[in-house]
């Protein structure tokens, strides 16, 4: 089926929570809760945001470009340094530029991890992967950060679109055909440390550009073999997996490919928006959000091209066969949809968070929510959480597209899985 979802923000954030009925029902029976303005670009000083945040049994934790902002749930901001003082704070001082933040919060270990690329090169000999990991379950109470230094299969000391993800065993990074892998009781020790830290460098990972691939948040809490699943060409999945043991991890050499619907992206062609000849770059054509693991199945989606149209394509694997469970569009023929994120509780509950336009609707946020029962997935009606304002043309210069962001983040309350939380821009 065809879901248009939308919600919105231009050059600030928008945090919101939906709540899901908590029984199992044919369609998803969802209202808003907390609505409520994250930080703008007067905050952060950076463009665009790369908007990503994750919510905790207390807070909500925005890591953007340029700030880390926590939150009480009903909006209060209760901390905000900027983003090269948080990583300071924590004891991992930045070297260069640092950009490409993420956020999760684990609720099986109770801890905040976080990680931020900090681009050296080529002013310096190598780029770093920042990685910190909160002292408790309140991301107020501090971190324990650390800086590694990276170096990629090919030679190249330079990192690209650092991702983040976690399972019982350890935390992963992923970046240009590598994944750094840290063992988590060693996070969680009185004294943090990443000594047993190994970094898997191989072309195998990653898809053919090497940019975008997402080791699996694993919300079974299960441990090894992790996944890092990403886009091997436009009608193709590619899974590989880190084995072996913790502090000795190894990349499995056996690759799984796993056929989809094709869908290409939309390429330098852009989002329409009114009033303006400047398009909104999509980035669509990769996983950029986080990939799920819940009860046995693998979620995510990705940015397509659906008849000139940005929108966002999601799938469910299931994580011991790989077979595609299911797959589907949220997508208008007259609206573009893009930077979508998603999240799985166990009731086989799913929200995704994104933003749409058209030549008639400013950049606007939205969410959809759907309910999983007898293995059909169904979505509900698109729900609008901040309407767009003006057209946003920085950077962009036809036939260039704006540079909007690369990603969003939707997920779910450790406090009550009925509840989940999206930041859009």
């Amino acid at each position: 089926m065809n879901a248009s979802c939308r919600r919105m923000f231009w050059r600030y954030s928008v945090l919101a929570m939906i709540t899901m009925g908590g029984v199992a029902h044919a369609g998803p029976l969802v209202t808003v809760g907390a609505n409520f303005a994250g930080a703008n670009v007067n905050i952060s000083g950076v463009i665009p945001p790369d908007s990503d945040g994750a919510v905790g049994p207390s807070h909500f934790v925005e890591l953007i470009n340029g700030v880390y902002r926590v939150y009480d749930k009903t909006g209060t901001v209760l901390q905000q340094p900027s983003l090269d003082q948080f990583w300071t704070a924590a004891g991992a001082s930045p070297t260069g530029f640092t950009a490409d933040p993420r956020v999760l919060y684990d609720p099986f270990s109770q801890r905040w991890f976080a990680s931020t690329g900090d681009f050296v090169t080529p002013s310096g000999p190598r780029d770093n992967l920042l990685l910190a990991v909160s002292n408790s379950s309140d991301p107020t109470a501090g971190w324990s950060g650390f800086k590694m230094p990276f170096s990629g299969p090919r030679g190249g000391n330079f990192i690209d679109f650092p991702t983040l993800g976690v399972n019982k065993d350890g935390v992963y990074l992923y970046s240009n055909f590598a994944v750094t892998v840290v063992p988590k009781s060693d996070l969680l020790a009185a004294s943090p440390t990443i000594a047993n830290a190994t970094l898997i460098a191989d072309v195998q990972l990653g898809n053919a550009s090497g940019g975008k691939a997402q080791p699996v948040v694993n919300l079974d809490n299960s441990g090894l073999p992790e996944a890092v699943l990403a886009l091997f060409d436009t009608a193709t999945f590619k899974r590989s997996n880190i084995t072996g043991t913790i502090t000795s991890p190894t990349l499995d050499p056996s690759v799984e490919l796993i056929p989809v619907i094709p869908f290409s992206g939309l390429g330098n062609v852009g989002a329409k928006q009114p009033n303006s000849t400047v398009t909104i770059d999509t980035v669509t054509g990769d996983f950029t959000s986080s990939v799920i693991l819940s009860n046995g199945v693998f979620w995510g989606v990705e940015g397509v091209d659906n008849q000139g149209r940005a929108a966002l394509g999601w799938f469910a694997i299931d994580a011991n066969t790989n077979v595609l469970l299911e797959e589907g569009l949220i997508a208008d023929p007259n609206q573009d949809i893009y930077m979508g994120s998603i999240a799985v509780n166990e009731f086989g509950d799913i929200v995704v968070g994104f933003n749409e336009s058209s030549v008639s609707q400013f950049v606007s946020s939205y969410a959809v929510a759907g309910t999983t029962v007898n293995s059909v997935t169904t979505f509900g009606d698109p729900i609008l959480l901040k309407a767009g304002v003006a057209p946003y043309e920085l950077g962009g210069n036809p036939p260039f597209p704006a540079r909007w962001g690369d990603y969003s983040a939707t997920t779910v309350d450790p406090s009550d899985p009925f509840h989940f939380w999206t930041i859009q821009e």
